[in-house]
């Protein structure tokens, strides 16, 4: 958030350089203003073209079907946010939010401690609200969804599904121990046996053979 912020303060910043467009600032900010003047509320205008309403997107509407000319179909989202969004972007170009500690200011709507600032998190949701009606793509939907559920990495899952299945069995002593003497070579008969001799006479690690006791 703070690196969008500051790169859209640099954007702001640098149309204000030389004074560049100072006086097409000053036009729109005028023009903007008198519409919005005109339109916040049933004024003198809005009363003699009986164009009263409670919104000045419905005012607009009104004005524009008395005098032929139809309002924008978005018109009624872009004045509702006009106030909103001019704050934010002033809070933005005025470099209040000047660290990632700072981003807070963009999104909460009270402050984590005593502050001076202000936290715009009202004027911000209503921002992207009116700006994804008014632009037709909605603003908080991400490009691929987040899964909430903690996944469990595939090894593991095979090793728990193995453990649950009817084909697994444990190994016996045998199989966990290759040096293993069964019980019935143990007998001082049974190491005759050819099976019994080829298992006591498996070399150990350390190369020597095991007797049976």
């Amino acid at each position: 958030i703070f690196a969008i912020a500051q790169e859209l303060k640099y954007i702001l910043r640098s149309r204000r350089q030389n004074a560049v467009l100072a006086r097409e600032e000053l036009a729109a900010a005028t023009v903007l203003g008198w519409l919005n003047l005109t339109l916040d509320s049933n004024t003198s205008v809005v009363t003699d073209l009986k164009a009263q309403a409670t919104s000045g997107g419905d005012r607009l509407r009104l004005v524009g079907e008395r005098v032929g000319l139809p309002a924008h179909s978005k018109s009624t989202s872009l004045i509702t946010m006009a106030q909103d969004l001019s704050i934010l972007m002033r809070t933005i170009e005025a470099d209040i939010v000047t660290g990632p500690e700072f981003a807070w200011v963009l999104y909460d709507t009270v402050a984590p401690g005593p502050s001076p600032i202000q936290p715009l998190g009202s004027y911000t949701r209503r921002v992207i609200t009116e700006w994804s009606s008014a632009a037709g793509r909605d603003l908080k939907a991400r490009k691929a969804p987040v899964d909430t559920q903690q996944r469990r990495p595939a090894a593991l899952a095979k090793r728990k599904g193995a453990v649950g299945s009817s084909r697994f069995t444990t190994p016996g002593p045998a199989a966990i121990n290759p040096f293993h003497v069964p019980a019935a070579c143990r007998h001082a008969a049974a190491p005759s046996s050819p099976d019994c001799s080829m298992t006591m006479s498996s070399p150990t690690p350390t190369g020597s053979a095991i007797r049976a006791p």
